[in-house]
C-alpha cells in the first residue's frame, strides 16, 4: 500500500467524517436541550400544582360545608365534590351544563 495514496484518501475522507461528527454532535445537543426543556416544564408544572394545594383544599372544604340543596344550585352533587379539580370531570360537567 502506498502511504501517499492513503494520506490523500484520508484527506478526502476526513472532511466527510468531520461533517458527520458535527451533525451527530449537533443532533445530540438538540436532543439534550429538548430533554432539559421537557424536564423544566415538568418541574414547573409540579411546582404550580403544589403551590395551588392550599387554594384547592380551601375550595373543597367550602364545598363540603354546603348543603345538598346549595350544591344542587351550582350543579353539583355531594359525590362530585372530590372531582371538581379533575380536568375530565370539569369538561364533562361543562358540556352537561350547556
Amino acid at each position: 500500500m502506498n502511504a501517499r495514496a492513503a494520506k490523500e484518501e484520508l484527506a478526502i475522507l476526513l472532511p466527510n467524517t468531520m461533517s458527520q461528527y458535527l451533525r451527530h454532535t449537533h443532533a445530540t445537543m438538540q436532543a439534550a436541550d429538548a430533554e432539559r426543556h421537557d424536564l423544566l416544564a415538568r418541574v414547573g408544572t409540579a411546582l404550580r400544582w403544589v403551590a395551588a394545594l392550599p387554594r384547592r383544599r380551601a375550595v373543597l372544604e367550602e364545598l363540603n360545608t354546603l348543603t345538598d340543596y346549595e350544591l344542587a344550585d351550582i350543579g353539583l352533587t355531594r359525590a362530585d365534590v372530590p372531582h371538581v379539580f379533575d380536568p375530565a370531570f370539569a369538561a364533562d360537567h361543562e358540556a352537561a351544563q350547556g
